[in-house]
């Protein structure tokens, strides 16, 4: 399914059809049992190629019960996923208020539980509409929470890779492996943490630390690497080769 994703968004649509179809044989004809997600992931997959390839009614028959399911399962991340697929469904049909509204109802799942990764999987059509919805929340009535989503849209434009390169602390060109001794174990893990968009209060309820901890971690690392910043950080983290 992850091939299919890849395949989807770099417009190879018969690829992604294929790996698909074995994907489909490959359940059928195996023994095993397979968890819940794998189908709901076969779900998400299909429906995202019947977007990208102009089927928004195929696409739409899948979503609508996948929605309802993963709303009363309580998974939100499943459901996160349906809504970005929904706006893309959306604004491939012309209907870019229905767009908009599914797109923030994804950011403020999104937002809630500190995803990053979930949003940016979905490629460059997803960032067109962030970039759109970044420019007309402020002027939509009744979005309590409007400050909030804007700078979770602002984090999310961030990670892809939208503003000014950060440069590497000076001399950075004399950095080698060395450098990587004095950090803990628990030091790159909240390095690799980081990395992917996790918020200070959202690091502490993974690594089950206070938001106190994580500050203490950040300063270590901050000191340790020469930077000043978490995004200098992690572009040191990268140069070192010590993120997963």
């Amino acid at each position: 399914t992850e091939l299919a994703r890849i395949h989807t968004l770099n417009g190879e649509y018969e690829r992604a059809t294929k790996c698909l179809a074995d994907h489909d044989q490959a359940l059928c004809e195996s023994e095993l049992l397979f968890h819940a997600s794998e189908c709901e992931g076969r779900t998400i997959t299909r429906a995202r190629l019947f977007v990208h390839t102009g089927d928004t009614a195929g696409a739409r028959k899948l979503l609508i019960p996948a929605e309802r399911e993963a709303s009363a399962l309580g998974r939100r991340r499943r459901l996160l996923k349906v809504k970005l697929i929904c706006a893309l469904a959306s604004q491939e049909d012309g209907e870019s208020s229905h767009a908009r509204r599914s797109l923030i109802d994804a950011l403020e799942l999104g937002e809630a539980g500190g995803f990053v990764r979930s949003i940016l999987d979905e490629g460059p059509r997803i960032m067109r509409l962030l970039k759109d919805a970044r420019a007309e929340l402020p002027r939509l009535p009744n979005q309590v929470r409007a400050d909030a989503i804007l700078c979770y849209i602002d984090r999310l434009i961030e990670a892809h890779g939208h503003t000014p390169r950060v440069d590497l602390p000076s001399g950075d060109a004399m950095l080698t492996l060395d450098l990587a001794d004095g950090l803990t174990e628990k030091e790159i893990i909240v390095l690799n943490l980081i990395a992917e968009g996790l918020t200070n209060l959202a690091l502490s309820a993974r690594l089950c630390i206070s938001v106190n901890t994580v500050k203490w971690h950040l300063r270590n690392i901050y000191d340790k690497l020469g930077v000043n910043t978490r995004m200098q950080a992690v572009a040191v983290a990268r140069h070192l080769c010590l993120l997963d």
